[in-house]
């Protein structure tokens, strides 16, 4: 369990005072009964290790080392870059450091290229206007048989798959509280990667943990106007025809242009569907719309 989860079950801001850590665990243990809900202690006692195991890290941990060369100081604006949620969709951010001498000169194309392959297999969640630059920057589709020397052929299918296919998420509708503050490179892509879960369980069916994961993903201070559609009656019980309803309602405003989402055929039809239950002027006005709410709904639609 990470720590910005911990403290968010305890319910208490981040602290390194252990006793007060043991007292709001103490406090809540009162109120949670193992026979009753044995998944709300296993978590409670989780996160009062993880807080636990923050409060007695040292203060003084080594600094990341400054970077020793040209292509290490490139690659630090990318992570830089890659960490920022707004950075990370700014497309002429990104095109500014593809441009960059290390990216061009004789001596340096190769080390940076897979330095940044390197970094890319476990950080892959770009637009598809990102993947693109960086593919006519350092010939990755191209190169792709001689690179299967370095790089898993899963990995260098992927990028080919983002350089060719629209985005399934539209990173442009990120929003962010006004403190918030990633603490590695990996906090965005947790984000993303247990949104999905949720997406995928709901379209298997499966609704079990998921209002627990959707108030858990809070922790990390962004928010994806997606996940209003999936907190719209997808986990409250709520009938099929009322689900539905708020659907057909949330698909009006898409069309009145309330909420201005990139669609595309393949993702409509895995709306389960639903778009039978739309009338034909409904469906003619979803024809001649190119916005739709698959990738975000805005705050006014629910």
């Amino acid at each position: 369990m990470d720590k910005k989860l911990a403290f968010q079950i305890l319910g208490i801001a981040e602290t390194k005072e252990e006793d007060k850590i043991r007292q709001t665990y103490l406090s809540l243990l009162k109120e949670t009964n193992p026979e009753d809900d044995p998944e709300g202690f296993k978590r409670l006692r989780e996160a009062y290790e993880a807080a636990l195991r923050f409060a007695s890290e040292r203060g003084d941990k080594e600094q990341e080392q400054e970077p020793q060369d040209e292509v290490e100081i490139w690659m630090k604006r990318v992570r830089e870059t890659y960490r920022d949620i707004f950075l990370r969709n700014d497309a002429e951010v990104w095109k500014e450091l593809f441009e960059e001498p290390v990216c061009i000169a004789f001596d340096t194309f190769l080390d940076a290229r897979s330095r940044l392959l390197t970094f890319l297999s476990g950080h892959s969640f770009l637009p598809r206007a990102v993947w693109q630059q960086m593919d006519r920057v350092f010939h990755v589709l191209d190169d792709f048989d001689a690179l299967r020397e370095e790089f898993h052929v899963n990995f260098l299918r992927h990028i080919e798959y983002h350089v060719n296919t629209d985005d399934f998420l539209d990173y442009s509708l990120f929003e962010a509280k006004e403190d918030y503050g990633p603490e590695d490179d990996e906090e965005i892509d947790h984000y993303i990667i247990e949104f999905f879960e949720i997406r995928n369980k709901l379209e298997e069916g499966v609704t079990e943990g998921v209002e627990q994961t959707l108030a858990d993903i809070t922790r990390h201070g962004l928010y994806h106007p997606m996940k209003k559609w999936r907190d719209c009656g997808c986990i409250s019980g709520w009938g099929r025809a009322k689900r539905e309803a708020n659907w057909r309602r949330a698909c009006c405003h898409a069309i009145r242009g309330t909420a201005m989402c990139r669609f595309g055929p393949a993702k409509f039809s895995a709306m389960r569907g639903m778009r039978r239950e739309v009338s034909p002027c409904g469906r003619q006005c979803l024809r001649k719309s190119r916005h739709i709410i698959w990738q975000g709904i805005s705050h006014s639609v629910i």
